[in-house]
């Protein structure tokens, strides 16, 4: 009877909604020209939903170097996830903490050259999301048509109103979104960014817009990512 028992909850736990996957993600970064600007490879643990609970993301320049790393803890929240950025070739350090009882975001962002930093807050309000917390808003919203968000730029120390919408894909078993900013005036300077999803298990394939990787020069870049998974760890 024991034996037969253990077996249950071993099949319990390892199946449904509490079965979790180690995986690893690869992202090549392309400029207008085709030129690859960096690699990010993403290790992350995935629910069978494809909501993901936590992230590690390298980036490397194609001589391999590592330029910047983020992670990212989403066990307070599946949007608003603590985050931790660091760009190795600025010397900088963004930080991101949420605090589930008082809803209060802290941002801080700090010059580990000059040992300077700068700190704001922001009260958690609906639709709000930050980061890698991108993602699981979208499989949240995965079969709308339309959808607001209240995405938090940290290097800002703010939000932006924004909508993504589906759009029509051009290879089938392919789902489209468009993130687009709400305001007409900005939204005529600021590009839309384009995410496509495999229906068949929500995987990301591409990325195509702003990044949050500037360039040597600490300029924007709008690249297109292209994504590949090699398996799990």
């Amino acid at each position: 009877m024991k034996t037969v028992l253990l077996l249950l909850l071993s099949l319990f736990f390892s199946t449904g909604s509490f079965a979790q996957e180690k995986l690893v993600m690869k992202g090549e970064a392309f400029n207008s020209k085709n030129k690859l600007v960096y690699v990010e490879t993403h290790s992350y643990t995935k629910l069978p939903s494809g909501e993901i609970t936590d992230i590690n993301t390298k980036y490397h320049n194609p001589s391999g170097k590592l330029i910047a790393e983020v992670v990212s803890d989403f066990s307070k929240d599946p949007f608003v996830p603590d985050t931790v950025f660091n760009d190795y070739r600025f010397q900088e350090k963004q930080e991101l903490i949420y605090n589930k009882d008082t809803k209060i975001i802290t941002m801080k962002i700090t010059d580990l050259k000059n040992n300077k930093s700068t700190s704001d807050t922001l009260k958690r309000t609906d639709n709000m999301v930050s980061g890698q917390g991108f993602h699981n808003y979208i499989l949240k919203n995965f079969d709308k048509d339309k959808a607001d968000i209240k995405f938090i730029v940290l290097p800002k120390m703010d939000y932006f109103s924004f909508y993504f919408q589906k759009e029509k894909a051009k290879t089938e078993g392919i789902r489209k979104f468009a993130l687009k900013i709400s305001n007409w005036v900005l939204r005529a300077l600021v590009k839309e960014i384009v995410v496509e999803y495999r229906e068949s298990d929500k995987s990301l394939v591409l990325f195509d817009g702003l990044t949050n990787i500037d360039n040597d020069n600490r300029g924007s870049q709008v690249l297109r990512i292209q994504m590949s998974y090699p398996g799990a760890i």
